[in-house]
């Protein structure tokens, strides 16, 4: 893909977020979301026994899903704002990131849904609690 197609990609993944959020919402059957740890740990599980097969979504969605829950849960700990990765030797390119976060002077430029989508259909889980992810 071009450069020019992820960035329409991205203008369409954050005018869909309130659409994603909701439809993550109903995945966890939830009234509402309230981003625990439990219930990231839980929707962590959810997508990593569905993303195979789905059922009444598409892969891609479901993936869209899985990034806009996991990139809000972790602004709403650690701060921050959506970007997209324009970088081309970044493992995440041309997906949604978040940059800024953690205060002005931390270290890290960015953290990826995206990647974290990689390790949870490789290991069933992101390896470690979502609280020492998040922390």
């Amino acid at each position: 893909m071009s450069l020019k197609e992820f960035k329409k990609n991205y203008i369409e993944f954050l005018e869909n977020l309130p659409k994603y959020l909701k439809k993550a919402k109903e995945l966890l059957k939830k009234e509402y979301i309230d981003y625990s740890y439990d219930e990231i740990e839980e929707f962590i599980k959810l997508y990593a026994e569905n993303y195979k097969n789905p059922n009444g979504i598409s892969y891609y969605e479901l993936s869209n899903v899985l990034y806009a829950y996991l990139g809000t849960a972790f602004v709403n700990y650690q701060g921050g704002n959506w970007e997209l990765s324009e970088v081309k030797t970044d493992e995440a390119y041309g997906t949604p990131t978040i940059v800024n976060w953690g205060g002005k002077d931390y270290p890290w430029t960015r953290c990826s849904p995206f990647v974290w989508k990689l390790i949870i259909e490789e290991n069933g889980n992101l390896r470690r609690p979502i609280h020492r992810v998040f922390a």
